[in-house]
């Protein structure tokens, strides 16, 4: 399953409401992202910013998703959320007992080969506010490990590759494309990432 980056907007609460109570406990990865991208991306952009930042991007982007899925009681989500502050900083020991250290193995963090931000820079306290906002620890308490559509989103997105948008198709023409999507992504969803000759994830 892929993660994807955070998307919160306020929304009335009626509106919400209106939606039905069978869904009122998911909260989409997808949805839990582009917002913070965003924000984490015009902080690379400052000045005063180290760019150290930019190279953790996908690391933060890839602990939204562990996070929700590597437990499924909502307190410890977010032990495990805000422990992201401490490792960007190369500590791997936290005061929160419901998450007191790191799972990787002292030195062996698949990102420990990045240069750490520096503990008490600028740049290390405005992270830690995004990534501590009340609304964004409200949303990853109620991420949910289950009910995801980053595949169905990823199949639309291919769908468009094989059918561009500014290209007519003929009836004919766009029902094989659509077949040979479907077939491309269910040979191609189940698939582990690929890795370097050391064992290490090839990054996108």
């Amino acid at each position: 399953m892929y993660i994807g980056w955070y998307k919160r907007q306020a929304q009335p609460r009626g509106a919400k409401e209106k939606r039905g109570s069978r869904c009122s406990y998911i909260s989409s990865y997808v949805d839990n992202y582009e917002g913070l991208s965003k924000k984490l991306l015009k902080l690379t952009q400052n000045k005063d910013c180290d760019t150290k930042l930019k190279r953790w991007l996908r690391s933060i982007k890839n602990h939204v998703y562990w996070s929700a899925t590597s437990t499924t009681s909502g307190p410890e989500k977010v032990a495990r959320w805000t422990s992201l502050v401490n490792h960007l900083q190369n500590v791997h020991v936290h005061d929160d007992p419901l998450f007191p250290k790191c799972t990787h193995p002292v030195g062996a963090a698949s990102d420990a080969n990045k240069p750490y931000l520096k503990g008490g820079s600028i740049t290390l306290a405005r992270v830690e506010t995004i990534l501590t906002n009340k609304r964004v620890l409200k949303d990853v308490l109620k991420l949910s490990h289950h009910y995801q559509t980053s595949s169905l989103e990823s199949f639309h997105n291919l769908i468009l590759r094989f059918t561009p948008k500014n290209v007519v198709f003929p009836f004919i023409g766009m029902l094989c494309r659509l077949c040979l999507a479907a077939m491309h992504h269910n040979e191609n969803a189940g698939r582990d990432q690929a890795t370097t000759a050391a064992g290490k994830l090839v990054q996108d």
